[in-house]
């Protein structure tokens, strides 16, 4: 039993082989067959009559020719003014293709073209010759931004629609005589107008939003032209970050400083606030939104020593008030070190030195701030760190205590 599967093992293999190959091949020359037949339709549609030289065919042509010719001069010049001899036949050339009706594609195919593009009796070739007018205007021959390009788009392509309806056979030019084709002309020119104005409105937007970022931040929710696709996922006000530049500065300045100087820094506050207002905005971005910050750190009354930075918006908000944020820096004195009487020792050692804490950003709180009625609120004071030091090696590390009676004048912190 074993011999005889042996002996048909290969012969049902060989079989196996030759039916698969028979089957691709058959497959593969019915797919060059069907690429054949692609290639012969396109090449009866893009061909020229023999009887005619005035057709789309030969404009299409024309411009091919000039856009392969185009490469070849290195002059710049020369070089433009040939493609732009293309794009001047292109485009008439694919407006008259969308205006066949009998297109012979094969002998026993013919393709209406114009009722392709036709959909709901709306006709769509005019948008289409538009659209090469535009790239041709504003992206091959002057280089404009996509967004004129865009906004131009709907305007000049209702011109083109409506442009053969003031055209009679002669040709003469003459104003249509039927109400409903003035009706029509009105009617599409006021929804392209009007669709053009949604686009310009689009990219302003982006533009604002590109140089005014924190009006992402605001409820969009009553926007009649604006529309919040996320609004769970809002970015925070662009005074988040200067608040937190601003604390940044503040440490950099104060950290490590001797007391005296810390309070001298304190006095010329309002003198040196212009100066750090520069410098935090230089670190960020220059955008317009710049000039609708305002920055202040004012001291808080009662307190040795607290600064309340604050970040007020007077940009434009949904109720017209306004709102600021809030940043609390504590600067607190560090213990002096205990030197010995007979050693000499800086200010600093016996004085202390200055230690900066900033807590987090606080808000937004709606209106401005009243700075005249400064108060500190417990949850936005920084908490200091717990000292990680065990109780033993604290107590190790502490001094021994001093005889009131032996070591009374002669102390020194």
């Amino acid at each position: 039993m074993l011999f005889w599967l042996a002996i048909l093992a290969p012969i049902v293999l060989l079989l196996a082989i030759a039916v698969t190959s028979v089957f691709a091949f058959d497959v593969a020359k019915k797919i060059v067959s069907t690429i054949n037949e692609i290639f012969q339709q396109i090449k009866n549609v893009v061909t020229p009559p023999k009887d005619r030289w005035d057709s789309w065919q030969v404009l299409i042509w024309i411009s091919v020719f000039s856009w392969v010719t185009s490469m070849l001069p290195r002059n710049q010049i020369i070089h433009s003014f040939i493609a732009t001899v293309g794009w001047l036949f292109l485009i008439p050339g694919v407006h008259w293709f969308m205006h066949e009706e009998n297109l012979q594609a094969a002998p026993d195919l013919k393709i209406n073209v114009k009722k392709s593009l036709t959909i709901y009796n709306f006709y769509f070739a005019p948008w289409i010759t538009g659209a090469l007018v535009c790239i041709f205007l504003f992206g091959s021959l002057t280089e404009g931004p996509i967004s004129v390009a865009l906004v131009c788009w709907p305007p000049i392509s209702t011109i083109i629609a409506i442009l053969p309806k003031f055209i009679k056979l002669g040709p003469k030019y003459a104003i249509p005589e039927k109400p409903e084709d003035r009706q029509q002309i009105i009617l599409l020119m006021l929804s392209n107008l009007l669709l053009s104005s949604w686009i310009g409105l689009y990219f302003s937007t982006q533009d604002w939003l590109e140089q005014y970022p924190s009006i992402l931040s605001s409820d969009l929710s009553r926007s009649a032209v604006v529309i919040d696709l996320n609004p769970r996922d809002k970015p925070p006000p662009r005074g988040v970050t200067l608040l937190e530049r601003m604390g940044e500065l503040i440490t950099e300045e104060l950290q490590g400083r001797s007391w005296s100087q810390v309070e001298r820094w304190l006095f010329e506050l309002d003198q040196r606030m212009p100066e750090m207002r520069q410098e935090v905005f230089n670190q960020l971005p220059e955008l317009e939104e710049n000039r609708l910050w305002e920055l202040e750190a004012r001291p808080v009354p009662g307190t040795e020593y607290a600064l309340q930075l604050f970040a007020v918006w007077l940009g434009p908000t949904p109720d017209g008030a306004g709102y600021y944020l809030t940043k609390t820096c504590m600067i607190s004195k560090t213990p002096g070190n205990r030197v010995s009487p007979d050693e000499a020792a800086p200010p600093s050692a016996t004085a202390g030195l200055a230690q900066v804490e900033c807590g987090n950003v606080n808000g937004p709180f709606p209106g401005r701030p009243d700075y005249s009625r400064i108060r500190i609120d417990p949850d936005m004071v920084p908490k200091p760190e717990p000292d990680s030091t065990p109780a033993s090696e604290a107590e190790s590390q502490a001094p021994p205590p001093a005889d009131p009676e032996s070591d009374k004048g002669n102390k020194s912190w």
